[in-house]
């Protein structure tokens, strides 16, 4: 059988940490709502969407958070994958294909649901190796070739023995390796923090430190990490295009029992997101200076005769930005995707309106008297413009240059809580920007 080579993910580890002066993090929290059991499903699939617009030159850098811990343990997930893999191959021994089909497309919802830090990528490789075969003999090349397809996501040398393997399979494989040669590639940077922690992707341990992983665009991402005070775990899929970029949150030692009280407050309030629209919550506000980020992309399940997913782009000691977003929910319990596609369109579009924008970067405060007095002792306004015509022109501002990033980057990180906080206070004074001075006659 001709091999051929399958895409290389590539894992490339950075030296420093990965960072612009300009990004916005924001982190989506699904508030309780009218239907708890489907908020761990709605949850991954904001987190997903979210991560659509995550990264280089796009609206926000996503950091991702778990409100709602998944019901399964790890352990309780690998016995059922356990089962259900023998309970699948066996039906495919007798040929009863169907239900053979039924017990695969089990175990990789549950591992879609629930990725694993502690699992051997030869697992998911076997079993939609198994999947594929049952297909295939059931008349669905097209099929086949797709469950093929992704074997390659876990494990790139794979393929069918020629000498055991059916030769309808070999070129059905044959096929799919070649349509995945072709397709675009995606790259997304991955990092935990502000703690350490490890990431798994698709059952393959990350390096530490800031990871760029480039793959196949349209594969699915089942991320798994251990953090601080438990695991992370969902699912994301890689786009083409620009590079993407998720933090996976890990707090401080305190962070977990500090957050865990505001999430209970939340619970015990359920502040529905319409009352959000006209004024800010204090649990919010605390919870994004907790997780260290700018803005919040909250959703709501409210039952409405059916049940309805409600989004809005939240601003911390401002409120929502706009009336919430409608995004109706299908019988399975996942959001329209086409209209939670058009939701988070909508918040990103509002991120970059000059309102937004000036409420997430508010004008630095400074003391006024300071500035009197330090433009008295150095110059007079004639001075000050003759220096600023000729020495300035077509200088790099201060602030815009790479020492002063590089020199500050570790202190800027340490205050970004503070300064959010401070920063986005209904009460804080607006520098009008100008100072004028009196000067008297001798």
């Amino acid at each position: 059988m001709k091999r051929l080579s399958a895409l290389v993910l590539l894992f490339v580890v950075f030296s420093a940490h990965y960072t612009s002066a300009e990004e916005t993090r924001v982190a989506v929290i699904v508030l309780p709502g009218d239907d708890k059991p489907r908020e761990a499903l709605v949850q991954q699939e904001m987190l997903d969407e979210a991560f659509q617009k995550s990264g280089d030159d796009l609206p926000w850098i996503l950091l991702a958070f778990q409100r709602i811990t998944p019901e399964l343990t790890q352990g309780d997930v690998s016995e059922m994958l356990d089962v259900l893999m023998k309970k699948g191959k066996k039906a495919y021994q007798y040929m009863k294909l169907a239900k053979a089909q039924k017990y695969f497309a089990k175990a990789t919802t549950l591992m879609r649901k629930r990725p694993l830090t502690r699992c051997n990528p030869e697992q998911p490789a076997e079993m939609y190796l198994y999947w594929a075969r049952s297909v295939l003999d059931a008349g669905d090349e097209t099929k086949a070739q797709h469950l093929l397809e992704q074997i390659q996501r876990f494990d790139k040398d794979a393929e069918p023995d020629p000498a055991v393997m059916p030769p309808k399979l070999v070129a059905t494989f044959d096929l799919a390796s070649d349509e995945r040669a072709s397709k675009p590639i995606g790259k997304t940077l991955l990092e935990i923090g502000p703690s350490q922690g490890t990431i798994v992707v698709n059952c393959k341990r990350m390096p530490p430190g800031v990871v760029e992983y480039t793959g196949v665009a349209g594969d699915e991402l089942w991320i798994a990490a251990e953090i601080t005070g438990g695991t992370f775990a969902s699912t994301f899929t890689l786009p083409a295009g620009k590079r993407r970029q998720i933090t996976i949150f890990s707090g401080q030692e305190n962070d977990p029992l500090t957050i865990s009280r505001r999430l209970l407050s939340l619970s015990r309030r359920m502040p529905s997101l319409e009352t959000l629209r006209t004024r800010p919550d204090s649990d919010l506000d605390r919870l994004a200076g907790n997780l260290g980020v700018k803005a919040l992309l909250l959703g709501q399940i409210k039952n409405r005769g059916s049940a309805v997913l409600y989004t809005g782009l939240y601003i911390p000691s401002k409120g929502l930005v706009s009336d919430p977003s409608m995004v109706p929910m299908n019988p399975s319990g996942k959001p329209d995707a086409k209209k939670l596609a058009e939701a988070f369109s909508s918040m990103a579009a509002a991120m970059a309106s000059p309102s937004v924008m000036a409420a997430l970067n508010p004008p630095e405060q400074k003391d006024e008297h300071e500035l009197v007095e330090k433009a008295a002792t150095t110059s007079t306004p004639k001075e000050l413009t003759d220096k600023n015509s000729d020495e300035n022109k077509g200088s790099t501002a201060w602030y815009k240059t790479w020492w002063f990033w590089t020199a500050t980057g570790v202190v800027l990180a340490g205050a970004v809580t503070t300064g959010l906080v401070l920063g986005l206070s209904n009460s804080a004074p607006e520098p009008s920007g100008k100072v004028v001075l009196t000067i008297s006659e001798p």
